[in-house]
């Protein structure tokens, strides 16, 4: 994802985002691998609420990266879940991947909100410059 998304983040000056969620992918990796192969009895315990935890982290970093009050709800409704995973003891790993994936598939599509795209003169072409115009116009005629 790093390959397919860098020269984007480049072009609107967002590669921290990127790499904190790199960073916080690799943390959830690692402490998922470590709950197992080393029988980390809280780590495996809590595996969901870390997941949640990690993901709304990074969505309230892309909250702030894109000034999207998407991602600033999608963060929240993360957190909301980790406050509901007490009360489905038996479903916590179904209710988990049902979380992320509903607010996947709600970003796949709808139209979410986003800062102004940046006119990187020194990296888009023309039509580049043209095409993301287009797609702004297009973000203000369905958000309004």
């Amino acid at each position: 994802m790093i390959v397919l998304t860098h020269f984007w983040v480049k072009v609107e000056r967002l590669q921290w985002v990127l790499y904190t969620w790199a960073g916080l992918m690799l943390l959830g990796v690692v402490l998922t691998d470590c709950g197992i192969f080393l029988g980390w009895g809280q780590i495996l315990l809590h595996l969901n609420h870390i997941w949640l935890l990690i993901v709304a982290i990074g969505y309230f970093c892309t909250a702030i990266g894109f000034q999207s009050r998407a991602f600033l709800l999608s963060g929240l409704i993360h957190l909301v879940g980790i406050a509901i995973l007490p009360y489905v003891i038996g479903w916590q790993f179904l209710f988990t991947g049902l979380v992320m994936a509903s607010n996947l598939l709600a970003f796949a599509e709808t139209q979410w909100d986003m800062r102004l795209p940046i006119e990187n003169y020194g990296l888009l072409t023309e039509e580049q410059k043209h095409f993301n115009r287009q797609q702004q116009l297009l973000r203000q005629v369905i958000c309004y």
